[in-house]
């Protein structure tokens, strides 16, 4: 739907992340309209686990033909690392420690809770639209397709079509039902499986899973992977539940929602630390040098390279990711 690029605020002398709609989507009502929700929708939000949007606009163009085209961009934080579906493609097992799967979800909660509490429901939590900047800080992103949860029209059905992704929708979401903040503890907990797993919840075409969604028994992660503690297994299936007055009321930590399990103790989370740091320094005698494509001023923000360049991430290269290792893991999820 867009292109994301990397520039910098001359006006501010900071990093920022330009997004910008596809040309080929730029007459399409539809997708103008998510965008600019978009824009509209994290305006608002100011939360240290939300990518936050310093500005927006339109780009006039001229076509060949003379006609003119304008073409909506954002101008957003920057964030240096790779997005969840981005680090499990790089894990051999397509995996997540369990110890840094909870910790991830965790911060994902945090800003869906602060997002619920300014009315906004996000509808779209997945893999692809959570970011793991190189700090090990968490990002959400992408609220192309959010709602105020005080609008009632807010289904996930439009023009008889199923809006979102068909993997992590809730049964509501896939019924055309009006969606609340429980539709997102769903997705979270579609997403945290399959952090676990390596796999969602259900697998199939997309009739059949919004049916999956909608019928079929909860799978447990221990299933696919004996591992996964008895802890997580439980908070999966209470987050999975078909009935969303018996999931999980909010995305909170007041004992309705998210629950704190223990962290990792100082001197594991010192080891992990230090073997990213070796980690780091390997891979940066080992990654080759990559050109970077010019890219057109943005009124006073100046684009470079594609956003979503390839980069190792400590503890992926061998297999199951380890916890982050510049900050504690803790076990604390839905």
């Amino acid at each position: 739907m867009a292109e994301v690029h990397p520039g910098h605020d001359t006006r501010l002398g900071r990093p920022v992340a330009i997004k910008i709609l596809r040309t080929d989507h730029a007459r399409d009502a539809a997708f103008l309209g998510r965008f600019r929700r978009e824009a509209q929708s994290v305006a608002g939000l100011n939360h240290r686990s939300i990518v936050a949007v310093y500005d927006s606009g339109e780009d006039r163009r001229v076509e060949s033909g003379g006609a003119t085209l304008d073409i909506p961009y954002i101008v957003m934080e920057y964030v240096d690392g790779l997005t969840l579906r981005e680090l499990l493609n790089e894990s051999e097992t397509g995996t997540l420690e369990p110890y840094e799967a909870a910790r991830i979800v965790q911060q994902v909660l945090e800003a869906l809770d602060y997002s619920h509490d300014m009315g906004i429901v996000h509808r779209d939590i997945k893999p692809g639209n959570v970011m793991i900047a190189d700090d090990g800080s968490v990002k959400v992103m992408d609220f192309g397709i959010a709602r105020a949860i005080a609008d009632t029209r807010a289904t996930m059905t439009q023009t008889r079509a199923v809006i979102g992704t068909a993997q992590y929708i809730s049964p509501e979401q896939a019924r055309g039902e009006t969606v609340d903040k429980r539709s997102d503890v769903y997705s979270t907990g579609c997403l945290l499986f399959e952090l676990l797993t390596g796999r969602t919840p259900y697998t199939g075409e997309p009739i059949s899973l919004t049916y999956q969604h909608v019928n079929a028994d909860i799978p447990l992660p221990s299933s696919f992977d004996p591992s996964v503690p008895p802890e997580l297994d439980a908070i999966v299936h209470h987050s999975l539940t078909k009935d969303r007055d018996e999931r999980y009321a909010d995305a909170g930590g007041d004992g309705r929602g998210p629950r704190r399990l223990p962290r990792r103790d100082a001197d594991q989370s010192r080891r992990h630390r230090q073997a990213g740091r070796r980690h780091d320094r390997a891979a940066a005698h080992r990654a080759p040098g990559r050109a970077r494509p010019a890219g057109r001023p943005r009124d006073g923000v100046h684009a470079g390279r594609p956003a979503a360049a390839a980069r190792r991430r400590p503890g992926v290269a061998h297999g199951r990711p380890a916890a982050h290792p510049h900050r504690p893991a803790r076990l604390v999820c839905l």
